[in-house]
């Protein structure tokens, strides 16, 4: 049982692993700082999906991301979040 559960913890591992590297590209190419990329990846934000759906509030509270970066985060989100829905983030759109 040990075995099995290690290798789905590998496997899961290299899954998130795999992601991040592929998300990094994606915010990179999108005008995101390193900074930025690495605050994201280190609280497990790695898809468009999670970033979108968090708050300012609960983006502030993410270890390494200050104003600058919130700034950053918010004109990309402008992209896919109407302007009502910027600040609060709770809905999704495309």
């Amino acid at each position: 049982m040990k075995t099995i559960a290690l290798t789905d913890r590998k496997r899961e591992n290299v899954r998130r692993a795999h992601r991040a590297r592929i998300w990094a590209g994606v915010w990179r190419a999108n005008g995101f700082s390193p900074p930025t990329i690495k605050a994201l990846l280190r609280a497990h934000i790695d898809s468009n999906e999670r970033l979108l759906q968090l708050t300012t509030k609960a983006l502030k509270d993410i270890d390494g991301i200050g104003d600058v970066r919130i700034k950053e985060i918010e004109a990309y989100r402008g992209q896919f979040l109407g302007e009502d829905e910027e600040s609060d983030g709770q809905e999704v759109r495309g």
